[in-house]
């Protein structure tokens, strides 16, 4: 391989690292480590925004089993608007059920995922599950995530920021020495290494090796 080749290659793999780090902390959801991951700010917000409509239409069923003591057969006899600005709403028994609308606002992948909130009819507590398809749980507050999933996540994290770590050292070892000041002289003029006192080149050794750089300035040399 030309010396020219290698040049580029090393430039270019500097580039994409730069990338990568830099999509990381910036835009992570651009990140393609991170994209399934984090969630999409603006899917992040409008789903907030359907968290409301499922809360409002909660609250209308409640009060309407408190009146009649029975569970609405459908949302209308509850005042309940099924159709939201984010999810379409539908019931079954002791459950309301939300899909995702295909709206504009979210991505087509989020189209059609659905969350369910179950009522126990002794506790008259609601609890929230994922549904068929499911919402990604990274757009789902916490108690509609299940033990496994949040352990996943847990686990994605910690291998993402042990391979964003390792990322960012190798970078820095990188520029580390190919900044130094032994280093980079020898890099724009190959004929200093003729002019190094001996104690030096075992240390400039194991630079270039490291490199990959030697071959090619003990030729320029």
């Amino acid at each position: 391989m030309s010396t020219a080749v290698k040049v580029w290659l090393r430039r270019g793999a500097i580039a994409v690292a730069t990338l990568f780090i830099g999509t990381a902390l910036l835009v992570p959801q651009w990140n393609p480590l991170l994209g399934r991951v984090v969630a999409n700010p603006e899917n992040m917000a409008w789903i907030a925004n359907g968290w409301n409509e499922l809360q409002v239409a909660r609250l209308q069923i409640n009060e309407y089993v408190l009146v009649h003591d029975e569970w609405p057969s459908d949302l209308a006899d509850a005042g309940v608007q099924p159709l939201g600005e984010i999810f379409e709403l539908s019931v079954r028994p002791d459950e309301l059920v939300g899909t995702l609308r295909a709206t504009p606002r979210l991505d087509r992948s989020l189209h059609g995922s659905r969350v369910i909130h179950r009522r126990d009819p002794q506790s008259l507590l609601w609890s929230c599950l994922a549904g068929d398809p499911p919402i990604p749980a990274r757009y789902l507050p916490l108690n509609c995530r299940s033990e496994q999933s949040l352990v996943g996540d847990t686990t994605r994290w910690l291998v993402i920021v042990l391979v964003l770590s390792l990322l960012i050292l190798l970078v820095s070892a990188v520029l580390l020495i190919w900044r130094h000041p032994l280093i980079a002289p020898i890099q724009r003029e190959p004929a200093r290494l003729r002019r190094l006192p001996l104690a030096l080149l075992p240390r400039v050794d194991r630079a270039l090796g490291w490199l990959q750089r030697r071959d090619a300035t003990l030729a320029a040399a």
